[in-house]
């Protein structure tokens, strides 16, 4: 019974350990390759006694600690990922290796815990849909680092991709978890989780591809999110909601500047400069970040290394002035 206890004391301060290096935008480099303590039992707390003899059977069903091992084994699979991500330049074989995590993690999940989850009771509701959003959130991170590859290729392909449905998909889900009435008791642990990420992610993709297919359903997305964060009695945002504060307003200022010409969008679509580099968004990002005395590592937010490109200079081309946007931009920069 002790070591299943200290199992699940070690893992849920790796869970921590990952949920503070997420808040601050930074990596921690994973605690699996310096530990070999196995993961705890998918077993309920009556299984446990103080005079058994041996470890108890895990359980093909759901259990109290279903939850749990959700939360670990997402935790662990990121870290996973994030090493990789991090050791040198992009190439097939990375991505594939990323991939082939991926769907391990997958498999993993819904033979595990997943396909056995009644939707219609809360806490398995809740370890169901937490593992949709992990899903979802490492979808979006992978497709990004292919993405990355492809820079030089087909800029234009970086933010109307693929990766931006799945990172409007992790916004979704954690707005329905934050609202759900089945998850009433379960509200105080599940607001301490602001999806950082996802946001960056699709902010940055309305500033780099404003005209996207799916900005309207991103916009919804990131509206809906700021609401539900900044309204009274939920946590105290951190330094790193300045930083999306500052993003959304220049995704805002593109957006408008955008509604209030006269040029169609097919004129815009078909005109050959799509390509045209207005800057680094990374780099603006950045330097809010600085602003803010925070360090961000990009990477861990889905979108280093990536230039944005935006309609600007197609619009200028044609009279019409970005108002405002110019302005920002570069005082964003002077941060």
């Amino acid at each position: 019974m002790e070591c299943e206890i200290r199992r699940r004391l070690w893992w849920h301060v790796t869970i921590i350990d990952g949920r503070v290096a997420e808040d601050h935008g930074i990596i921690t480099g994973g605690n699996g390759s310096c530990c070999d303590t196995k993961f705890p039992l998918n077993i309920n707390d009556t299984d446990l006694t103080a005079d058994m003899k041996g470890p108890p059977q895990s359980r093909e069903a759901p259990t109290e600690m279903t939850l749990s091992l959700v939360s670990i084994e997402s935790n662990q699979a990121l870290q996973e990922l994030h090493n990789i991500i991090s050791k040198g330049p992009n190439c097939t074989e990375k991505v594939t290796r990323l991939k082939q995590i991926l769907e391990d993690f997958k498999a993993r999940m819904q033979e595990k815990y997943l396909r056995y989850c009644d939707i219609n009771v809360p806490l398995q509701r809740y370890a169901f849909f937490l593992g949709q959003l992990q899903i979802g959130k490492m979808e979006a991170m992978i497709r990004q680092q292919y993405l990355k590859g492809r820079a030089a290729e087909n800029p234009s392909e970086l933010a109307c991709d693929e990766s931006l449905n799945h990172a409007i998909k992790v916004l979704e889900i954690c707005y329905m978890m934050k609202t759900d009435e089945l998850f009433t008791n379960y509200l105080w642990f599940c607001r301490t989780f602001t999806q950082y990420s996802g946001l960056t992610h699709v902010l940055w993709s309305l500033c780099v591809c404003p005209q996207s297919a799916l900005a309207e359903k991103a916009w919804s997305a990131v509206e809906r999110s700021f609401e539900l964060e900044e309204r009274p009695g939920m946590p105290e945002l951190g330094q790193k909601w300045n930083v999306l504060l500052k993003l959304r307003d220049k995704a805002l200022s593109i957006r408008h500047a955008l509604m209030s010409s006269q040029t169609s969008v097919n004129e815009l679509h078909n005109s050959g400069s799509s390509q045209t580099q207005m800057g680094n968004i990374n780099e603006d990002i950045y330097n809010m970040a600085i602003a803010e005395g925070l360090m961000w590592d990009l990477d861990f937010d889905m979108i280093s290394g990536l230039q944005a490109f935006s309609a600007e200079h197609e619009l200028q081309d044609r009279g019409i002035q970005l108002q405002g946007l110019s302005n920002r931009g570069q005082e964003d920069q002077n941060l």
